[in-house]
């Protein structure tokens, strides 16, 4: 796996239309945004070898940032668009075995 992903990186360097150090800082960007901190480490060396400044890069990682809660945040909007409570439970998040009933996670001490 890792052959073929060396060789698709040398391929996309190879016929770019965009700088190295722009390609590392968009790399650097992904990584960021997908919480890798190999890839991070990894692209801030590699952008700062390729003559990325500082600045340069904490804008990157800005960028990613700004995208991932963005994302974050129109996903959790949509969500709640579609209306207050869905009638389909997740049994990933149903912890507790309520069923989605509200109720049944914290029953009221009356």
């Amino acid at each position: 796996m890792l052959l073929s992903h060396l060789l698709y990186k040398n391929s996309v360097f190879e016929t770019s239309h965009l700088d190295p150090k722009c390609i590392e800082l968009i790399s650097l960007a992904v990584g960021a945004a997908l919480k890798c901190r190999h890839c991070v480490e990894y692209h801030i060396h590699s952008a700062m070898a390729k003559g990325a400044t500082r600045d340069e890069v904490l804008e990157a990682i800005l960028i990613a940032g700004l995208a991932s809660n963005a994302s974050v945040l129109a996903d959790a909007y949509r969500v709640m668009d579609e209306g207050e409570a869905s009638s389909e439970v997740c049994l990933s998040c149903d912890l507790q075995g309520s069923n989605g009933d509200p109720e049944a996670e914290h029953p009221r001490q009356d």
